[in-house]
């Protein structure tokens, strides 16, 4: 301020007529103040008392009126200097860069609420910035602009949980008091470069608010419920600006995948993997087992599956597609014993759940970073599961431990010594087509890709798509019920045919070693298992057996199916 007060005062100047105006009034005034008042005798007072001091002046009537317009000539001028002042500061202000100081009265903040994030670009001047990186179930509940002051309020609340919000603002406006402030009696926890931005974080363990500047803007996000670094340093860095030209024309090639933001615990990933190629794969899990002495391979409903092998641990990246889990990626170590060093820091441990014979301990930071550490076939697992909120039941963890194979064995190297860890049928040739020496120009069913798909609708748990590919009738050996049609299967209670037991039987198998040409395999074990050949083409389930405790078991001799019986459309 007293810079801005220097500059100013030395752009003040007074024009000659003025300055000799006041010039002259002051002197004037002065002169007459000296004068000596008229009919005065100074000599004989002066003689009548020799002891007084001299005195050259008298406060006459006169004498004061004089001081009192000299005075009143000073406040004039006092008052044009300053006038001259105040023009010259607001207009240096007004054409100065940041922040314009208004005089007078401030201007009113009007706020309007819209009814989505859209109508900002649409209804306003102001720009469009997003939490892009938050959990989906976190849905927009409220978008406030002050239009003028180009100042935005977004709420974001979880759809379940209404009382767990985000609040998300922004102002255009470089180091915004307004939205800084709000932070004033905080404590500060610590201040990270994200994005090229230099964010403050604020709170006490775990970060409840964080304050940044990018793009001339302020920003700042609070939080109802804390939550660690990583998962603030996840939404800063979601906070984009949505453009309208950004939109892709239909012409455009894809974009890549963005970057994921990994959880500082993890080792060995950046966000930039993609998933592995079949040859990518084959030569990782040979490495890993060439150096740990087993492997894991990842089946349905793990997806894009990446595989690396880092120090004494197979480590893996994919996502599960499950609406459960939202497409999440989930990163995940298997090794001999423990977990790798630090991944556990900062996690407690919330409970331990049982799942068959395998204990799951549930380690928990956040509400939506979770932890799982069990031990299967002797091989520990540790599974990084981020941005989960709901609750870890057995019958979750049961399809999740279902995708992981564990093979103590080398991958053959020839093909003609692969054998199917899924068990083959003893009569596959008798049920093979009798025209196969001639079937060279017609290649046929592709039983793996057949298998693969089972796979997936048993891990749908999806009646309507299994009733597609039975033929007709089928014994269910284990409830002892015969289905002699695709709509009487699909009335059946799709629990008492996808128990967790069948369920994991039917996903456990290996169908990597299933070649495209091979007439009959099954898919699960002696007791929960689909048995499946090539029949008129197509590949059909011959046989379903599921354990049921509360039914008798049926006869397991089932009849063959006449040639003439009719194959149901595969279609909806």
């Amino acid at each position: 301020m007293k810079e801005e007060y220097r500059t100013a005062i030395e752009k003040i100047a007074l024009s000659d007529n003025d300055k000799a105006r006041i010039l002259a009034n002051v002197l004037k005034t002065c002169r007459d103040a000296a004068e000596l008042p008229s009919g005065g005798n100074n000599a004989s007072d002066n003689e009548a008392d020799p002891g007084r001091p001299e005195r050259s002046l008298r406060f006459s009537p006169k004498r004061i009126g004089a001081v009192a317009a000299a005075f009143i000539v000073l406040c004039v001028s006092v008052v044009l200097i300053r006038n001259q002042y105040i023009t010259l500061d607001h207009e240096y202000h007004k054409d100065a860069p940041g922040s314009p100081v208004t005089m007078g009265a401030t201007q009113e903040v009007v706020w309007e609420e819209l009814d989505s994030v859209e109508e900002i670009a649409s209804k306003t001047d102001c720009k469009t910035y997003t939490l892009a990186n938050l959990n989906k179930r976190y849905k927009v509940k409220k978008v406030q602009v002050a239009n003028a002051q180009k100042h935005v309020k977004i709420t974001y609340q979880k759809k379940k949980r209404k009382e767990d919000k985000i609040y998300f603002e922004y102002k255009e406006e470089a180091d915004s008091p307004e939205i800084k402030s709000q932070f004033s009696e905080e404590a500060e926890l610590a201040t990270e470069k994200i994005d090229g931005a230099d964010v403050k974080m604020y709170g006490e363990k775990k970060c409840s608010a964080m304050t940044w500047e990018e793009s001339e803007c302020t920003f700042a996000v609070k939080m109802s419920k804390a939550c660690s670094t990583d998962n603030a340093r996840r939404i800063v860095s979601g906070a984009k600006e949505e453009k309208k030209e950004d939109k892709k024309d239909d012409n455009e090639e894809e974009p890549e995948k963005n970057q994921r933001l990994v959880n500082s615990n993890i080792v060995g990933w950046d966000g930039t993997e993609q998933e592995s190629s079949a040859g990518e794969k084959k030569k990782v899990l040979k490495k890993v087992y060439d150096n740990l002495g087993f492997r894991v391979i990842l089946n349905h409903p793990a997806v894009e599956v990446t595989y690396k092998l880092l120090g004494d641990y197979e480590s893996f990246a994919f996502y599960y597609d499950d609406e459960s889990l939202e497409d999440n990626w989930i990163i995940g170590y298997a090794g001999s014993s423990g977990s790798p060093e630090g991944t556990k820091s900062d996690y407690d441990e919330v409970g331990s759940i049982p799942v068959g014979n395998v204990m799951v301990q549930v380690y928990q930071r956040d509400s939506d970073e979770k932890l799982l550490v069990f031990t299967q076939e002797e091989i520990c697992f540790t599974l990084f599961l981020d941005e989960y909120d709901d609750d870890i039941t057995p019958d979750f963890l049961s399809s999740l431990l279902s995708i992981f194979q564990i093979s103590f064995q080398n991958e053959p190297d020839g093909e003609e010594d692969a054998q199917p860890t899924v068990s083959p049928d003893e009569d596959s040739d008798s049920e093979s087509d009798p025209e196969e020496g001639n079937g060279n120009d017609d290649p046929g069913p592709d039983s793996y890709k057949a298998a693969q798909e089972l796979q997936e609708i048993v891990a749908a748990r999806s009646l309507k798509r299994l009733a597609a590919y039975i033929n007709y009738p089928l014994d269910i050996t284990g409830l002892g019920i015969t289905v002699n049609s695709r709509i009487e299967f699909m009335r059946l209670d799709a629990r008492r045919i996808f128990t967790s037991e069948w369920v994991e039987a039917v996903l456990f198998c290996d169908i990597e070693r299933i070649k495209p040409k091979t007439k009959s395999f099954t898919l699960g074990d002696s007791e929960n298992s689909l048995v499946c050949r090539v029949k008129d083409g197509k590949v059909v389930v011959q046989e379903l057996h599921v354990v049921s405790d509360d039914t008798e078991e049926a006869d397991p001799d089932m009849d063959e199916p006449g040639e003439d019986d009719a194959w149901e459309d595969l279609g909806d």
